[in-house]
């Protein structure tokens, strides 16, 4: 071998060997994944196994599809390779992204996942790598009829694998939680889904705004439609915000209607606003199957006491009962609002009716000046 041939090889042995270790990548039949943790989709046939957890997705500049996982623990044996994503952005900003290609969209989708929206996960001293919320989780299902008709439908289709195979269906179903604002709807869901998780080795993808339905539409779905024995979990937020644009619209109701991504799917899906929901979308069974309409007004009786214990970890009293606070806010505020005259009481060190008060006049400011006008704040609808 000539010295420049000689010289060559080495050259290009040592780069290969440097990328091997500067990519440290786990190598898996048709997937891999990268030092940064993202799941990254070679080909569009499946692999053996997929770490369950919940995933953005994202896509490399290869036309890959990508998963970049949402920070977490996982239960399997698989996704302990995998690191959190608190340590995605250092890694990336000491190496670089490594020939990855990602754009400077791949890089805002994790910083949104490294966002505060979601509570962080910490592990159960019970139990090493359970799905666990800083904060506990407040049952509202217990309280709120539509939660608890999703939770009690969303359980029956959980246990119902072998009726749908008897009956030759596909195992799949759409629930769209609605209604106010602050109802507890995506916690319900975050509870949900880390439940599957955990107990059904759930693959979550969250779509949250129109280039992840993008990138989940034309990358992810084929992939992903291969794990027929694994629970897919697809939950979109604010499903209005989704349907702006007609071109939207018809890539949810082709993803809805797919006829390849429809066995071991649950659709969780939520808005704040039916209204903007087109009818072709929400007015057949086969594409959502259950409405379950979540209001302030529908919340059990019982659910202020449960809610002030949770929130200010103790039970109210006597005297605050009979105050205007008590009886004016009782399915009138939601329970976001609640929290914050709960909290706002507490910091100031002034009595809930004061706190009330406070809130009122904060609503009034909202009604006078920050009231949707001119068909909506944002929104050319």
């Amino acid at each position: 071998m000539s010295r420049s041939a000689k010289t060559l090889y080495n050259k290009e042995k040592s780069q290969k060997i440097h990328n091997s270790q500067s990519q440290k990548c786990i190598e898996n039949r048709d997937f891999r994944i990268d030092a940064t943790g993202a799941i990254i989709f070679d080909s569009l046939t499946s692999a053996a196994e997929l770490p369950a957890g919940e995933y953005l997705p994202a896509s490399d500049r290869n036309r890959n599809g990508v998963l970049i996982p949402v920070n977490r623990r996982s239960s399997t044996e698989a996704a302990q390779s995998i690191t959190q994503l608190d340590n995605v952005l250092e890694f990336i900003h000491t190496n670089g992204d490594n020939g990855r290609g990602m754009t400077e969209e791949d890089f805002a989708d994790l910083e949104l996942a490294l966002m505060d929206d979601e509570p962080p996960r910490i592990p159960n001293k019970e139990k090493h790598n359970a799905f666990v919320p800083v904060h506990s989780y407040f049952p509202m299902e217990n309280y709120s009829k539509g939660l608890r008709t999703a939770k009690e439908n969303i359980n029956r289709f959980l246990q119902s694998e072998a009726v749908y195979n008897e009956l030759k269906m596909d195992y799949r179903r759409a629930i769209l939680l609605y209604g106010d604002p602050g109802t507890g709807k995506s916690q319900f869901i975050y509870q949900l889904s880390h439940e599957l998780i955990e107990n059904r080795n759930a693959i979550v993808v969250r779509i949250e705004n129109t280039r992840s339905l993008d990138i989940f539409f034309d990358y992810l779905i084929n992939p992903l439609s291969k794990y027929t024995d694994r629970m897919k979990v697809v939950v979109i937020e604010e499903l209005a915000d989704l349907c702006y644009s007609k071109n939207n619209v018809t890539m949810l109701l082709t993803l809805l209607d797919s006829m390849i991504f429809r066995e071991n799917v649950l659709f969780l899906i939520t808005t704040n606003h039916p209204d903007r929901i087109p009818s072709n979308i929400v007015d057949r069974p086969s594409r959502l199957d259950l409405l379950c309409p979540i209001y302030t007004g529908d919340l059990d009786h019982e659910f202020m006491d449960g809610w002030f214990r949770f929130c200010m970890n103790r039970g109210i009293t006597d005297t605050e009962r009979q105050q205007a606070w008590y009886s004016e806010t009782e399915g009138v505020l939601s329970p976001a609002y609640l929290k914050e005259l709960f909290i706002y009481s507490r910091l100031h060190d002034i009595t809930l009716d004061e706190a009330w008060q406070v809130i009122k006049e904060r609503r009034d400011e909202i009604t006078r000046d920050f009231r949707e006008r001119n068909g909506g704040i944002g929104f050319g609808l």
